[in-house]
């Protein structure tokens, strides 16, 4: 006997094919056969259901470490923050510097929240989405002033990223899972962390974000009027930095998250290059 769980046609469709080889006697009792082979189908069946959202899915944060407290950027390299800290608020000023050259590429694409009274960041946030997210966060955040709306994660670029890919990898920091890098909503402006999903998902919900569910509660998607994606934005920023700073090695710039922008990344200065950005016609 044996079964074979084979992924079926359309995205998350999945068809469990049992094919089952029994050589029933004379002497058989049929009907019995019949209702041993339905149980066996159904249990082997339920071994080849796909894993819940957010459970075993590369392309998704969750269950991300809140940092309580926002470490100092160090000297080294991000190779060095990874090994040695557990918060991406070390490499801080090469993060803001990839995301100032992102408003560089695309002046309109990101847009800063303003501050608002009952909203507070975690450490190493970036309060950055696209303008239509921007705007239906602010909406919801006032629809409930005298609430505090706790914020762990919102904008993130490539190599905070990196970094929480690797501990994912290595078992460190609290990290279960994080998407590869280039690959997060984090990274497009779309996506937010709430502390009190709970208190705030009516709010947001009616604004265009969408709730992940069970597999990353505090996580909300913006799907609302005029979303878009700036995948890749910030791969492009950073090999356009690495690119201006080091004219000797140059790597593609075309937004794709590779080997090469890896190896970068790893040994780019958490401080940010001597370089940052410039926003020109000519780069």
């Amino acid at each position: 006997m044996y079964f074979v769980c084979n992924e079926g046609t359309g995205i998350g469709q999945f068809v469990a094919q049992l094919v089952v080889v029994r050589k029933v006697k004379g002497g058989d009792d049929m009907r019995n056969a019949l209702l041993w082979l339905a149980a066996l189908a159904s249990l082997l069946v339920a071994a080849c259901a796909p894993p819940a959202p957010g459970e075993d899915d590369e392309d998704h944060d969750h269950d991300e470490a809140v940092e309580e407290r926002e470490e100092a950027a160090i000297e080294g390299t991000v190779e060095d923050a990874m090994r040695g800290y557990c918060s991406t608020s070390t490499i801080k000023p090469l993060s803001q510097q990839i995301l100032d050259e992102m408003r560089c590429i695309d002046p309109d694409g990101f847009a800063e929240v303003p501050p608002l009274a009952n909203v507070v960041y975690g450490a190493g946030v970036f309060p950055y989405l696209i303008t239509p997210a921007r705007d239906a966060f602010v909406a919801a955040a006032q629809s409930k002033p005298g609430t505090t709306l706790q914020v762990n994660s919102m904008f993130r670029t490539v190599a905070q990223q990196y970094m929480l890919r690797r501990w994912k990898e290595l078992g460190r920091c609290g990290i279960s899972a994080a998407a590869t890098p280039g690959n997060s909503n984090h990274e497009t402006g779309l996506a937010i962390d709430v502390q009190q999903h709970s208190t705030w998902r009516s709010a947001l919900e009616s604004r265009g974000f969408d709730w992940f569910g069970n597999g990353d509660k505090p996580h909300f998607d913006y799907e609302g009027s005029g979303a878009f994606s700036q995948k890749g934005l910030d791969v492009l920023a950073f090999q356009r930095l690495w690119n201006r700073n080091h004219p000797e090695d140059e790597i593609s710039e075309d937004g794709d998250y590779g080997p090469q922008t890896r190896a970068r990344i790893q040994k780019s200065p958490a401080m940010g290059f001597e370089v940052g950005a410039i926003c020109s016609v000519d780069g």
